[in-house]
Parts: structure tokens; sequence; C-alpha cells
């Protein structure tokens, strides 16, 4: 991924209406045909809701106070089916689905590019064809479904047996690493919790949120296409390859960088606390309401700030009616 916020346009990705379940899942909704506005907690682009934070309760659940060497050196992830029908081109082609086939159920042929060092170059490094079965097998990741109860349609009971459910009793920040991902309307409920933990977050996401621009991919968090095309040696960066199961036939050797990971982790759970806070949500909702009283105000084009001769800032409209 070059760049994390052309990720998130949509308009320039249009095979993105089949690779995510946003755009594959039945709308319970009409559609607002008025222009009136529309206050939200995301959007994906091609939207124009208005953003602001909305706190959940799942934001107050405590973190878990273990160092970050505790933690165990997997790659986390677990899913619900949303209260939606699943579709067949929900099923083909949504996020959810396809993240559990490629991780838990690859067809034999599948494949995913992976970089490793160069055979007795260390320092020189190339990219090659692998195997996605034995990237799994390489890789500590655990995936799965812990809930189907929303499931709805005939669809539900085949990715039951196909996919089968996990037990929901694993607390996903004792792993180092977190994949999170979108639910089908929003994005992940758990990622400023798991940005707070110092655990390190694999955000995979097309919503954008009151804090996305506060958010630096690498320095907060590891960013992952949708298409999860290098989620495989994205994590190995972390994890390395060393003393695991071969690849293409040979020992890769790749070293992981855990510090690498742990600073992500550090950088992420400091800016939180500073940036990503209950009273930051606070100013941001004062701030934005003022705006918004400013701009349905019938003298919006005298209310605000202007700025004198002498350099100071006058006032207007807020303070005293004249």
């Amino acid at each position: 991924m070059t760049s994390f916020q052309r990720s998130l346009d949509s308009c320039e990705q249009p095979d993105l209406q089949h690779l995510h379940g946003f755009f594959l899942s039945d709308q319970r909704l009409s559609p607002i045909r008025q222009l009136v506005p529309l206050f939200s907690a995301s959007k994906t682009d091609g939207f124009r809701d208005i953003m602001i934070p909305i706190p959940r309760s799942r934001l107050e659940k405590p973190d878990i106070p273990w160092q970050f060497s505790r933690r165990y050196d997997n790659l986390f992830w677990r899913g619900t089916v949303g209260n939606n029908s699943i579709s067949n081109q929900a099923l083909r082609g949504g996020h959810k689905f396809r993240l559990l086939h490629l991780l838990n159920r690859p067809h034999e042929h599948d494949k995913v590019t992976m970089v490793f060092p160069a055979p007795g170059q260390e320092d020189q490094f190339g990219a090659e064809k692998v195997l996605v079965a034995e990237a799994n097998r390489a890789m500590p990741i655990s995936a799965g479904m812990v809930d189907y109860s929303a499931c709805e349609g005939e669809n539900c009971e085949a990715v039951k047996q196909v996919f089968g459910t996990e037990a929901d009793t694993e607390e996903a920040l004792e792993y180092r690493y977190v994949l999170l991902t979108d639910e089908d309307d929003g994005p992940p409920g758990e990622l400023i919790r798991t940005i707070r933990s110092g655990s390190v977050p694999f955000i995979s996401t097309i919503f954008r949120t009151w804090y996305t621009e506060r958010l630096v991919p690498w320095l907060h968090f590891v960013p992952v296409d949708v298409r999860y095309q290098a989620l495989h040696t994205a994590f190995s960066y972390f994890t390395g390859t060393e003393k695991r199961p071969k690849i293409n036939g040979r020992e890769t050797g790749l070293q992981g960088r855990h510090f690498d990971g742990e600073w992500i982790g550090r950088r992420g759970q400091k800016w939180a606390e500073q940036a990503l806070s209950k009273r930051d949500m606070e100013i941001y909702l004062f701030r934005l309401l003022l705006e918004w009283g400013r701009l349905i105000d019938d003298r919006r084009g005298e209310i605000g700030y202007r700025r004198m001769q002498d350099g100071s800032f006058q006032n207007d409209g807020w303070a005293h009616n004249e």
C-alpha cells in the first residue's frame, strides 16, 4: 500500500463494490432524498455526512496491563456476521468471508507475494510468490467467526459448516498483533481501544471517522489493504520466519522485528492518550457545534473573529448582541 488515504477512496477503486460487505449487504433503510444534514460516526467517500465522535460502551472496557513481550506473538482476528442476510455476492466477495477463505480455507493453487532475504545474502531482499497454504502454516495467525446470531438467509448454515465457530472467550489484547476489519456498516468497533492498549493494530478499512486524520500509518498502526494482498508479508516483517516451516522448499530465514512492533504499539498508545481521549472527543464536538451554529445562523456573515489593524482579533456576534 503506497497511500493509506487513497485506499479510503472507493471512487478510485471501483472493484471495492464487489469486495466489501458495505456494498454487498441489503439496505435496511430507505435513502433520504431531502437535503438535510446527517451527523454520523463514520462514512465512506462519496457521502457527505458530518463526522462526530460517538462514544461506545466498549471503549470503557479496561485494557490488559501486559508488557508487549508477554503478549502472544500471533496475529488475532475474530468476526461476527452482521444483521443482514448473506447474499451469494456477499458470500463470494464480502471482506470477512474473503479473509476467512484466505486464512482458513484457501484453494490449493492460491498464492500471495512475500518478501524474503535472498539466499545467502541477509541484506538483500526479493519478492516471491508463495502458496497461501504454506504462508498460513508459517505465520502464527488465528482467525475465526464467533457469532452468527444475527445471520439471516439460506447461506447462514453453509457459512457455519465451512468456517465453523470459534469460542468467544479469548481477549484480543492478549496478542501482540490485532487485525481490525470493518463491520458491514461501519469501521472496526475496537479500534481506539486497541490503539490505547499497546498491541499493534493491523487496520483494514474503507471508512473515515472523526479521528482518521489524527492517525499516521506505520507510526500508530499497520495499514492493510481490503484485498489482503500484503497481509502475510506485512505480518512476517514483525514476526519473522526463522525456525518456522519451510516456504517454497527452503528456510527463508527472515528475522522478526519485534522491537519495531513494540515501538508502533507504544507510539499509538501514547498518541491515543494525547489525541483520542474522551476530552478530545468533547473538544472536537464542541468546536464542531460552534461552527454548525454559525453556519445555520441568519447572521453567519457577521459572526466570527476579525483581525484588527493592530493584529488583535475581535469576536463579533457571539459575545454581544446589538
